[in-house]
């Protein structure tokens, strides 16, 4: 199942605008794209300018379809217009997946991290596919995906859950010096952190 994360940064004054017109994008185009299966869509904790998107599809068909072609084409118009320049869709390998039933989760983090090299972003990946099942045992989510972001120095963790997440509360936590204890070495800044779309996300009803 192809991923895709896509990262933008809207320019100061336009982060409403920014989130309006990427949700329209992907209403418009989500139905008619049969093998489009999910698109999710975050704002950087603390209502930052920088947003990021997470689409899946049922196979490659739809990477390789023209619906996607204009998506995309889309997508670059609308950062064109609120941001500096357009973003880039970048594949995701998903390192550690694990999705229970059902897997939709009202509540969606992301972490994303930036290694300091090739080598220290498959030493990140592979700690932190290594550590997931303690957090799907402590958590309880409805889903939890390790990725690393194709020919980029970056990954992710994304985490679903029935409940809020909440995030201030991780990040004041003893836990969260744990895990910063174990990967910061091989970290070129601390990790970014996503909230969904309170309002807005697309999930194909088979």
């Amino acid at each position: 199942m192809p991923n895709f994360l896509r990262e933008c940064v809207a320019r100061e004054g336009q982060e409403d605008a920014l989130r309006d017109d990427l949700v329209a994008a992907h209403e418009r185009f989500a139905r008619a794209m049969p093998h489009l299966v999910e698109v999710l869509l975050y704002r950087e904790h603390f209502m930052s300018r920088r947003f990021l998107s997470i689409v899946r599809y049922d196979d490659e068909r739809a990477v390789a379809s023209l619906e996607r072609g204009e998506m995309l084409d889309a997508l670059a118009a609308v950062e064109r217009a609120r941001c500096d320049g357009p973003g880039d869709s970048r594949p995701l390998v998903l390192l550690y997946e694990h999705a229970a039933v059902p897997q939709r989760g009202q509540y969606s983090v992301i972490a994303l991290l930036t290694a300091l090299s090739e080598g220290t972003a498959n030493e990140v990946g592979r700690r932190m596919a290594g550590g997931a099942n303690a957090l799907v045992e402590r958590f309880k989510p409805t889903r939890l995906v390790v990725a690393r972001v194709v020919d980029r120095l970056r990954l992710l963790v994304m985490l679903d859950a029935g409940q809020a997440i909440d995030i201030d509360r991780y990040l004041a936590s003893s836990l969260r010096r744990q895990h910063m204890d174990a990967l910061a070495p091989y970290l070129s800044a601390p990790p970014q952190w996503y909230a969904l779309d309170p309002v807005w996300r697309y999930f194909r009803d088979d």
